[in-house]
């Protein structure tokens, strides 16, 4: 929990953010759970922790989707894919660094600072939104839609 709110903190920092989600990125990590819970892995309690980091994890998309950043400075893009993607791409951009990260088997993260394979993660992130939904900002009816089915999916934990 430490590391998540260090993260935050610093994304807090950066002017531009974007994120592009699985429509089924709830429903994904709830079937997770439950399949851990069906093996005997997690308790009743863990559960339940679970469900109360998921719940705070939608809060915060949510809100930022509505409100922005927590400053004037930051410009957040929230995009709902129509496109189903099981894995985590991500892409960091500054004047003096350039690095892809790509997270797989749900566990371990790729990182590279390869030009070419930093420009063509780019280059898909930046087609994928072309195929989804800006919620944050506008689409207030995709986002209150959006929001609400997140809600009902992590309420079957």
């Amino acid at each position: 929990w430490r590391l998540q709110k260090e993260l935050i903190y610093e994304t807090d920092s950066l002017q531009n953010i974007c994120y592009v989600l699985d429509r089924n990125v709830f429903s994904t990590f709830v079937n997770d759970i439950n399949h851990f819970i069906q093996l005997g892995l997690l308790s009743g309690a863990d559960c339940l922790l679970l469900k109360t980091e998921l719940f705070a994890l939608l809060e915060h998309f949510e809100k930022a989707s509505r409100e922005g950043g927590p400053t004037p400075q930051n410009n957040i893009s929230i995009y709902i894919s129509n496109i189903d993607f099981d894995s985590s791409y991500s892409y960091y951009e500054t004047d003096e660094m350039k690095i892809s990260s790509m997270r797989i088997f749900a566990v371990s993260t790729i990182r590279t600072q390869d030009a070419n394979v930093f420009e063509a993660q780019k280059k898909w992130i930046e087609s994928l939104k072309r195929y989804s939904v800006l919620i944050s900002g506008c689409g207030e009816m995709e986002r209150v839609k959006f929001i609400s089915k997140q809600r009902e999916i992590i309420n079957l934990l």
